[in-house]
């Protein structure tokens, strides 16, 4: 979970909003019981894998979605197995 948390904030880092970086840093921290009891990381390669792709291609819109998509998947899993 430690590289799932260090993935968002090197990107939100990276686009340069320090405030996103620390913000998903508290974020993080507060969700990864639920996360770890939730298996969210047996997906979270996958995922990424999508994210670092639209990344290296440069393609802003994908990596959009992608991260959009993965922050979709991984609170509907936490709902569906604490409801």
């Amino acid at each position: 979970m430690e590289e799932n948390q260090r993935f968002h904030c090197l990107i939100a880092e990276a686009s340069g909003n320090h405030e996103l970086a620390e913000t998903l840093g508290h974020l993080h921290d507060r969700l990864i019981r639920f996360m770890i009891l939730c298996r969210v990381g047996e997906t979270l390669e996958r995922r990424h894998a999508l994210v670092i792709e639209a990344l290296r291609t440069h393609d802003a819109a994908v990596a959009r979605q992608a991260i959009r998509n993965e922050t979709n998947e991984t609170r509907e899993t936490i709902l569906e197995r604490l409801i």
